[in-house]
């Protein structure tokens, strides 16, 4: 029953009330039959308050002046509710905690003064559990105990070297003078007093990591290294070696080739071992359970090669457009395969190898300068012709670098071979039919344009004194000049000059009466080819700049009618010449085309120009270096010949 609304009940009688506290004992009942009932009546009373509540206030606040005039002392009813013997319970319970509490306290207290003494007092000079220094398990022994099992361990060690289980060699610490190096105890203490003590406990439960000291034995490494080089494990032959993954051409795209694992032995890794097995006196080494194999770099897991790999197919989807002189092809990625490789690092690069070769070739089909050459000769027999300045070279260097750039792009691109050196005539015979033609045995020349003969010509080369000699070989003409004071010819004054090899050129020579034959032998020049003024004058109207001048030596011509008919087998590029008509050939100076008897009238009057002299002053051949005086420059009489007749123009590069 709740003790207010029992109190409240008691309160409001004025014969009860609150005397005594057994009100059951007080209580008077309306009806005789009716049991009294404290928790009907309380609801009873409940409900009749909710319904007349104005009433039941009134009627409280009279029983309230009611109880204040009684003089009675009143009782506390709230101890009802509450067991006689409560606040003896509550007494002993609280003794009881502060007992446990107490005892609990104490022996924390002690756990953890036991724990300390035994982490900083028992192994202050020990190992903690689960310590293993070199394959020793050193757990709670000290240091002096460790160093004493490790030294005793040195006697008869020998380590047995294996390959899947088959031994091939043994080392025996004897052998190599292993013994405990000065460092040994210093190491251990080092190791012992720099552990946790605290973590003690620890070591009971999870097994440490082995700690590994590389210095702690000393042996004779000199005599390892040669019993390593002597072992028979060493002269084992792999079956096959390792290889790193890469990229390869499967004929449509790259794919990731897998890595080969080899059995070749790595002696580094052997040598290391052993050493480490030794330091650790274990006395079996198993080359192939420890995997002492030489082993890919790469493999096919490496994610940077899967990359390049995707790189690579998306450098060759393209196409090159190559064009070199006259020809243009297209190169696809039958071609751009073999451009495009993976280095060491998985980066794709351009394969410069590969590239370098591709250009190589070009060089060797359109390049033709420094190159020995074998010629067809005006009468009709082959000579090899070394030496000169005339022929096409392609800038390889360039080229190679701009093939490179366009690989290594995503778009289509176009690519032009460049030429540092260029000539006039097509790829196979890059001399052309129009050229110069000199025999420096039988001292002719000749002159071919556009495949037919217009000059020929007896000439003076130079003395064959060894200084002075014309040299051989095919050159360019370098330019032509009207009126030159040539200063390697004692500065004589030519009217027509057409140097081709620094200052050596094609001159007239109004100082010279006869030309041909033997004359160039007592009275050659020093370098320059003499011909008479009616044929220098026609030479210089029927040439062009970078037209080739042909130099050579041939065997003595007796009879001009007894040339040879078939032309001998060469490799060389071939200058298909036409032949000479034999009828003229007795002619000191024969002129096809482009010079007529009257021009050769009017020549004697070109003596003067107003042109300005001047003066050829270029590098002398290193078997020409002999050059005369300067002399002052001539200033001769205007003339109209100046004008080229005839001039050939070279193709297109």
């Amino acid at each position: 029953m709740d003790s207010e609304k029992l109190r409240e009940l008691l309160d409001g009688d004025d014969e009860l009330g609150g005397v005594d506290v057994n009100y059951r004992k007080y209580v008077e009942y309306d009806d005789d039959d009716e049991t009294f009932d404290p928790q009907s009546f309380l609801n009873d009373d409940t409900e009749e308050a909710s319904s007349e509540d104005k009433s039941e206030k009134d009627n409280v606040d009279d029983r309230n002046n009611k109880s204040e005039s009684h003089k009675s002392v009143e009782m506390d009813l709230s101890v009802l509710d509450e067991p006689v013997e409560k606040s003896h319970k509550n007494l002993f319970k609280s003794n009881r905690f502060k007992i446990i509490c107490a005892a609990a306290a104490f022996g924390l207290i002690a756990l953890t003064t036991l724990y300390i003494c035994i982490s900083y007092v028992f192994y202050a000079n020990r190992f903690v559990p689960s310590t293993v220094i070199n394959g020793f398990n050193c757990s709670n022994k000290t240091v002096d105990a460790v160093y004493s099992e490790i030294n005793t361990s040195l006697e008869d060690y020998t380590l047995a070297i294996s390959v899947g289980g088959v031994e091939f060699d043994y080392i025996s610490g004897a052998d190599i003078e292993l013994k405990c190096s000065d460092y040994l105890k210093d190491i251990l203490e080092d190791i012992c007093h720099n552990q946790k003590k605290y973590s003690w406990l620890k070591g009971f439960f999870i097994k440490s990591d082995e700690i590994y000291a590389d210095n702690g034995l000393d042996l004779n490494y000199d005599t390892l290294d040669e019993m390593l080089d002597k072992s028979l494990v060493f002269s084992i032959t792999p079956t096959i070696k390792s290889e790193d993954a890469g990229i390869i051409y499967n004929g449509k795209e790259f794919e990731i080739k897998p890595a080969i694992y080899g059995d070749e032995i790595d002696k580094s890794a052997v040598r290391e071992l052993v050493i480490k097995k030794i330091q650790c006196l274990d006395d079996s080494l198993d080359i192939a359970a420890e995997g002492c194999y030489v082993q890919p770099a790469v493999t096919e897991k490496d994610e940077k090669l899967a990359t390049a790999c995707g790189l690579a197919n998306d450098y060759i989807e393209k196409s090159i457009t190559l064009t070199v002189f006259d020809s243009t092809q297209i190169l696809d990625k039958s071609t751009l395969n073999k451009w495009v490789t993976v280095n060491f690092n998985a980066d794709v690069v351009a394969n410069e190898d590969e590239i370098n070769e591709y250009v190589k070739l070009l060089d060797d089909k359109y390049s033709t300068l420094n190159k020995t050459r074998t010629i067809r000769t005006h009468y009709g027999d082959g000579v090899t012709v070394s030496g000169g300045d005339y022929g096409r070279k392609l800038n390889t260097d360039k080229l190679a670098d701009d093939l490179s750039a366009a690989v290594m792009g995503f778009d289509d691109a176009e690519v032009k071979g460049e030429f540092t050196s260029t000539a006039m005539g097509p790829v196979g015979n890059d001399i052309g039919n129009s050229y110069v033609e000199v025999d420096l045995t039988n001292q002719k020349l000749w002159v071919y344009k556009e495949g037919k003969q217009v000059v020929e010509t007896d000439i003076i080369s130079g003395k064959n004194d060894g200084s002075h000699n014309t040299p051989t070989g095919v050159y360019k003409i370098k330019e032509k000049q009207r009126n030159a004071a040539l200063k390697r010819e004692n500065n004589h004054t030519a009217t027509y000059w057409i140097p081709f090899s620094g200052d050596i050129g094609i001159n007239d020579a109004s100082w010279k009466t006869e030309f041909g034959g033997t004359t160039y032998i007592l009275e050659g020049s020093n370098g320059c080819i003499y011909v008479p003024a009616a044929a220098a004058k026609a030479i210089y109207n029927n040439t062009v700049k970078d037209m080739a001048v042909i130099c050579y030596y041939h065997s003595l011509i007796v009879n001009p009618v007894d040339t040879v008919t078939e032309v001998p087998q060469i490799t060389a590029p071939v200058i298909d010449y036409p032949r000479v008509d034999e009828s003229n050939t007795e002619k000191e100076t024969h002129v096809v085309e482009g010079f007529t008897e009257a021009e050769a009238n009017n020549d004697n009057t070109d003596g003067e120009s107003s042109e300005k002299s001047t003066v050829a002053e270029n590098t002398t051949p290193a078997d020409n270096n002999a050059a005369a005086e300067t002399a002052p420059a001539q200033n001769p009489a205007p003339s109209d010949d100046n004008i080229i007749h005839e001039e050939i123009i070279p193709p297109a590069e």
